[in-house]
């Protein structure tokens, strides 16, 4: 499965476009697969608020990475709550990458939390692209908290294990999708 969201994390890596960037990222697996795959690359800066992905960040000397403050939710160490909220209010960013609970057709990116949730909200609407990065068996699953409609998703990037039928609504609803085909791993 890991080997899976890496190379969806690939994909929406590659996503982001070249030159001075400036990326969100959600806490997860995938969104953290994201991160590595960026590593290297010049005048990167990454804001998020996982405290995993900012550590792993850190110590790439192109990245400048920038941590929002928060509560720091134990079971996914990502910083929640009206201060990292705001910290996503007063700035602004080329991409955002969301990892989510859920994406469907009828309501979009989900999870179970709903701080992770508004705080998601906030990364996303001051983001001037918003990529959504799941597994397939994420797709045509509805979980707790809304965080993005798909009338705000730019791109969606999964597997080919998901609901087909999901994909072609979400993408007639105007989201890009890229579905990375599941090999042999």
């Amino acid at each position: 499965m890991v080997a899976i969201k890496r190379r969806i994390a690939q994909h929406a890596a590659a996503l982001v476009p070249a030159g001075p960037q400036a990326v969100a990222l959600t806490g997860g697996v995938t969104t953290g697969e994201v991160a590595r795959a960026l590593k290297g690359r010049p005048h990167m800066t990454i804001v998020t608020n996982s405290l995993t992905i900012a550590a792993d960040c850190a110590v790439d000397a192109h990245m400048k990475v920038i941590m929002t403050g928060g509560l720091v939710r134990a079971n996914s160490l990502e910083a929640v709550g009206p201060m990292s909220e705001h910290a996503f209010q007063v700035i602004t960013v080329g991409t955002a990458v969301l990892g989510a609970d859920g994406m469907s057709s009828e309501i979009g990116a989900t999870t179970f939390d709903e701080a992770e949730a508004r705080t998601a909200i906030a990364m996303a609407t001051n983001a001037q692209k918003v990529v959504v990065a799941v597994d397939g068996s994420k797709i045509g699953r509805v979980t707790l908290a809304k965080m993005v409609p798909l009338n705000d998703i730019d791109d969606l990037v999964t597997d080919s294990t998901a609901d087909a039928q999901q994909l072609d609504r979400i993408s007639a609803a105007g989201v890009h999708v890229h579905v990375v085909e599941v090999g042999d791993d």
